[in-house]
């Protein structure tokens, strides 16, 4: 069963942009995949939208200029990096990166972001993110910023928000 999604958006100068996805999804394709690695494939593609929703709810200003805007979710990694202690057994690593585009008066930038993530599987198969570090590439500079947690970060906010949108999408068809 072939089915379009349309989005739409409000351009920072009030214009009006759709975007058509297409795609051939079906019925069994919307419950939420119970492995992590086809979960996190299916998340990358639509988590920009999801982390340019929060960041505009979140905005306190209309200048244009005050945010950034995710363009794309990838490079996903799952090999688990060793730590000075031993993450709990349920809990696994994912890497991934994002693109951004942020605006100065005289300016675009591109940032790139590397994304570890933590995410935990509970007994019915669901997964949720128990927390996050995040790196900034500046590559102006070719530095790469140390981790920091960014648990409560939009981009945080948008996998949790997806990865609720994922679970709601299997209990539907089990109502």
């Amino acid at each position: 069963m072939k089915s379009r999604f349309w989005l739409g958006a409000i351009a920072p100068l009030g214009i009006f942009a759709a975007i058509v996805l297409s795609g051939d999804r079906t019925l069994a394709d919307s419950t939420c995949p119970k492995d992590l690695e086809p979960l996190i494939a299916r998340m990358l593609p639509e988590l920009p939208g999801y982390i340019n929703r929060v960041t505009a709810r979140s905005q306190t200003t209309n200048d244009p200029l005050a945010r950034s805007t995710v363009l794309v979710a990838g490079r996903p990694e799952f090999q688990a990096i060793e730590l000075d202690r031993d993450p709990p057994e349920n809990v696994r690593q994912v890497f991934i990166t994002t693109l951004e585009r942020t605006y100065t008066t005289d300016k675009i930038h591109q940032l790139q972001h590397f994304h570890w993530l933590f995410l935990t599987q509970a007994e019915n198969g669901d997964w949720w993110l128990v927390t996050m570090f995040s790196s900034l590439d500046t590559a102006r500079d070719n530095i790469v910023t140390p981790p920091r947690e960014t648990s409560s970060s939009a981009i945080a906010s948008g996998i949790r928000n997806w990865l609720r949108d994922c679970r709601a999408s299997g209990d539907e068809e089990m109502g």
